[in-house]
This record gives structure tokens, sequence and C-alpha cells, in this order.
């Protein structure tokens, strides 16, 4: 009778190593499967997605250093400098001459002299301006109601021009 259970311990072993190995083989499985899907998707990425980012990237963002807003007026590192506040919309409106492009061919021609001091723009449309332009002119309290070209010395006002003539005489002279 030892023989018969002997015979019958050998199946139970042999059982229990063949359900070994079904669970051995679907553990291969399920980490050969989830390796697939991986090198699927890095393929993926790299074959299909990348190309499109590198296609749609731009140049890199430039920081236009020489724009400012009405609130920076007196607050630049510079001891002297020009600031020019000019509404860009209503020189679109007027549409009979350009004084931007005006302004901006003064203002290139007197950078390229050797003691030029620094000249920054005043966009008036930009929402960080809209409160310094009004109906009313009054420098004291710094409401505008035309283009003006200050000329700021020690982080002071020491003198403005107002209106395209004025401005652009006073750029010519620069």
């Amino acid at each position: 009778m030892k023989v018969a259970k002997i015979k019958k311990t050998d199946k139970k072993v042999k059982k229990v190593e063949f359900e070994e190995e079904l669970t051995l083989k679907k553990f291969v499985t399920t980490i050969v499967s989830i390796l697939l899907v991986l090198a699927v998707f890095y393929f993926i990425t790299t074959l299909v997605v990348k190309p499109i980012i590198n296609s749609k990237k731009s140049d890199p963002v430039q920081f236009d250093s020489s724009k400012i807003t009405m609130g920076q007026l007196l607050s630049r590192r510079d001891k002297r400098y020009y600031a020019l506040a000019v509404k860009k919309s209503e020189h679109l409106e007027m549409a009979t001459f350009n004084f931007i492009e005006l302004y901006n061919s003064y203002i290139d021609a007197y950078k390229k002299k050797d003691n030029a001091l620094n000249v920054y723009w005043i966009d008036m449309d930009e929402a960080f301006n809209s409160a310094y332009w009004g109906e009313e002119l009054d420098i004291d309290k710094l409401i505008i109601n035309d283009d003006v070209l200050f000329e700021i010395s020690n982080g002071r006002i020491k003198k403005y021009y107002v209106g395209h003539t004025k401005i652009s005489e006073a750029l010519a002279k620069l």
C-alpha cells in the first residue's frame, strides 16, 4: 500500500509543478507584454510625436527691452534716457501719415551715435497704460492725450514734447 501512496504523492507533486510552470509562464508573458507595449509607445513618441513637436518650435522668445510701461517711466536704471509714449491705434485711424515710422527713423539714426542715450517706447494701447490716457492733458498726474516724448534725468522728467510736430523736431535734433 505504501507504493500506491507514493504514486499519489508523485501525481500531486507533478500537478503542483505543472501549476507552478503555468503561473511562471503567465508571469513571463505578462512582463513581455508590458515591455512590448512600452516599446511601442517609445517608438511612437520618438518617430511620430517628437518630429511634430520639433517642427512646431518657433524662434526663441525675444524680450523687447526698449518697451516699457508708463509706471516704469521714472524708474529705469539709466541716469538719462528718452521715453516715447505713443497710442498706435490713433495712428492707424489717421492713415494720412505714419508718424511711428518717422519716429523710428529718427530714433534709429540717433542710436547710431556714440553718445546716444537709450530710447524707450511706451505703447499707450496696452492695458497697463490705459489709466494714463485721458481727455485732458495733465503732465502733473501723467495723464496724456497725444504722443509725448519725455527726456528723463535722474528719475525726473527734465523736458517733454507733446504732439507730432514737436516730437519730430526734438528727435531730429538728437
